[in-house]
């Protein structure tokens, strides 16, 4: 997968690492490009869906960035940020929630 990310930093390439329905756990590293430009040596993003007990209608999302870097860039942490995750999961709940309403 190829991503164009914003704030003037570099398209990058990831790769599906974990892809677990059973657990609903999905997990990507990048590969090339991106925060790897930046001194970063991994950046690992983890997503995890987790049902909510006794409320079959909503369901709980984790996100998690794990990341190492190189001592000299270790200024470069500050872009790390999981708001466009945050983004990326309001979206996705709006459509769903839509998506159910239509259904109905």
């Amino acid at each position: 997968m190829i991503v164009k990310i914003g704030a003037g930093l570099a398209t990058y390439k990831e790769k599906f690492t974990v892809v677990d329905d059973e657990k609903q756990v999905n997990e990507t590293e990048i590969v090339e490009g991106g925060y790897l430009d930046m001194g970063f040596t991994l950046y690992r993003v983890r997503l995890e869906v987790i049902e909510n007990e006794g409320n079959s209608s909503s369901c709980i999302t984790k996100s998690t960035i794990e990341y190492e870097m190189k001592e000299e860039s270790v200024a470069n942490a500050s872009f790390v940020s999981i708001q466009t995750l945050v983004n990326i999961m309001e979206v996705v709940a709006t459509y769903l929630v839509g998506k159910v309403v239509m259904d109905y």
